[in-house]
Protein backbone atom coordinates (compact mmCIF):
# COMPACT_ATOMS: atom_id res chain seq x y z
CA UNK A 1 0.00 0.00 0.00
CA UNK A 2 0.91 3.33 -0.58
CA UNK A 3 1.64 5.86 2.60
CA UNK A 4 -1.96 7.59 2.25
CA UNK A 5 -3.52 4.14 1.35
CA UNK A 6 -1.33 2.64 4.39
CA UNK A 7 -2.71 5.27 7.07
CA UNK A 8 -6.10 4.76 5.91
CA UNK A 9 -6.06 1.20 5.93
CA UNK A 10 -4.65 1.30 9.52
CA UNK A 11 -6.96 3.73 11.03
CA UNK A 12 -10.21 1.41 9.44
CA UNK A 13 -8.03 -1.48 10.95
CA UNK A 14 -7.20 -0.28 13.97
CA UNK A 15 -11.05 1.17 14.95
CA UNK A 16 -12.41 -3.11 15.11
CA UNK A 17 -9.04 -4.03 16.57
CA UNK A 18 -10.24 -4.59 20.40
CA UNK A 19 -12.24 -6.97 20.28
CA UNK A 20 -10.24 -9.54 17.92
CA UNK A 21 -7.20 -9.09 20.14
CA UNK A 22 -9.22 -9.66 23.62
CA UNK A 23 -10.20 -13.21 21.59
CA UNK A 24 -7.06 -13.90 20.45
CA UNK A 25 -5.56 -13.41 24.08
CA UNK A 26 -8.12 -15.10 25.46
CA UNK A 27 -7.40 -18.27 23.47
CA UNK A 28 -3.83 -17.84 24.18
CA UNK A 29 -3.86 -17.53 27.56
CA UNK A 30 -6.55 -20.91 27.55
CA UNK A 31 -3.24 -22.73 25.67
CA UNK A 32 -1.13 -21.20 28.41
CA UNK A 33 -3.30 -22.26 31.22
CA UNK A 34 -3.39 -25.43 29.79
CA UNK A 35 0.31 -26.03 29.53
CA UNK A 36 0.64 -24.81 33.14
CA UNK A 37 -1.80 -27.40 34.42
CA UNK A 38 -3.45 -24.58 36.21
CA UNK A 39 -6.01 -25.80 38.61
CA UNK A 40 -8.86 -22.90 38.70
CA UNK A 41 -8.89 -21.74 35.06
CA UNK A 42 -12.22 -19.39 36.11
CA UNK A 43 -10.11 -17.84 38.14
CA UNK A 44 -7.74 -16.69 35.86
CA UNK A 45 -10.01 -16.06 33.39
CA UNK A 46 -11.41 -13.74 35.43
CA UNK A 47 -8.26 -12.13 36.44
CA UNK A 48 -7.71 -11.93 32.39
CA UNK A 49 -10.62 -10.12 32.11
CA UNK A 50 -10.16 -7.75 34.74
CA UNK A 51 -6.70 -6.29 33.55
CA UNK A 52 -7.08 -6.43 29.48
CA UNK A 53 -10.37 -4.38 30.94
CA UNK A 54 -7.54 -1.97 32.67
CA UNK A 55 -5.79 -2.20 29.83
CA UNK A 56 -8.76 -1.64 27.32
CA UNK A 57 -9.47 1.72 29.05
CA UNK A 58 -5.73 2.80 29.16
CA UNK A 59 -5.69 2.49 25.28
CA UNK A 60 -8.75 4.23 24.86
CA UNK A 61 -7.38 6.99 26.62
CA UNK A 62 -4.21 7.27 24.61
CA UNK A 63 -5.66 5.83 21.79
CA UNK A 64 -3.91 8.06 19.11
CA UNK A 65 -0.30 7.52 20.91
CA UNK A 66 -0.99 3.87 21.22
CA UNK A 67 -2.16 3.75 17.09
CA UNK A 68 0.55 5.61 16.71
CA UNK A 69 2.92 2.89 18.52
CA UNK A 70 1.75 0.18 16.71
CA UNK A 71 1.51 1.55 13.41
CA UNK A 72 5.28 1.74 13.65
CA UNK A 73 5.75 -1.93 15.25
CA UNK A 74 3.94 -3.25 11.96
CA UNK A 75 6.04 -1.07 9.25
CA UNK A 76 9.40 -3.10 9.37
CA UNK A 77 10.83 -0.80 7.29
CA UNK A 78 9.62 2.32 8.41
CA UNK A 79 8.53 3.79 4.88
CA UNK A 80 5.06 4.63 6.13
CA UNK A 81 3.80 2.02 3.69
CA UNK A 82 2.15 -0.94 4.79
CA UNK A 83 2.83 -4.51 3.68
CA UNK A 84 0.74 -7.71 3.53
CA UNK A 85 3.37 -9.52 5.39
CA UNK A 86 3.72 -7.08 7.82
CA UNK A 87 0.14 -6.66 8.63
CA UNK A 88 -0.28 -10.63 8.78
CA UNK A 89 2.61 -11.00 11.75
CA UNK A 90 1.12 -8.43 13.81
CA UNK A 91 -2.11 -10.56 13.65
CA UNK A 92 -0.95 -13.69 14.05
CA UNK A 93 -0.72 -14.94 18.08
CA UNK A 94 2.40 -16.88 18.83
CA UNK A 95 4.59 -14.33 16.19
CA UNK A 96 6.96 -11.93 17.96
CA UNK A 97 5.78 -9.30 16.22
CA UNK A 98 1.84 -10.05 17.46
CA UNK A 99 3.33 -9.56 20.82
CA UNK A 100 5.30 -6.48 20.00
CA UNK A 101 1.69 -5.25 18.78
CA UNK A 102 -0.34 -5.77 21.72
CA UNK A 103 2.19 -4.28 23.96
CA UNK A 104 2.48 -1.08 22.02
CA UNK A 105 -1.32 -0.68 21.87
CA UNK A 106 -1.06 -1.18 25.78
CA UNK A 107 -3.41 -4.45 25.27
CA UNK A 108 -0.86 -7.27 26.70
CA UNK A 109 -1.42 -9.36 29.28
CA UNK A 110 0.94 -11.41 30.64
CA UNK A 111 0.78 -14.56 32.81
CA UNK A 112 2.83 -13.19 35.37
CA UNK A 113 -0.34 -10.17 35.79
CA UNK A 114 -3.06 -12.96 35.68
CA UNK A 115 -1.24 -13.99 38.92
CA UNK A 116 0.19 -10.70 40.35
CA UNK A 117 -3.36 -9.62 40.69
Amino acid sequence: LEQDESILFFSNFASMLVPYLQTTSELQMAQEMEVLQVQSPLAVHQAFMLQFTLRREDYLANIDERHRAAFRVIDRNDDWKLQESEVVEALLPGHERHTKFLEALGLLVNVADIYAA
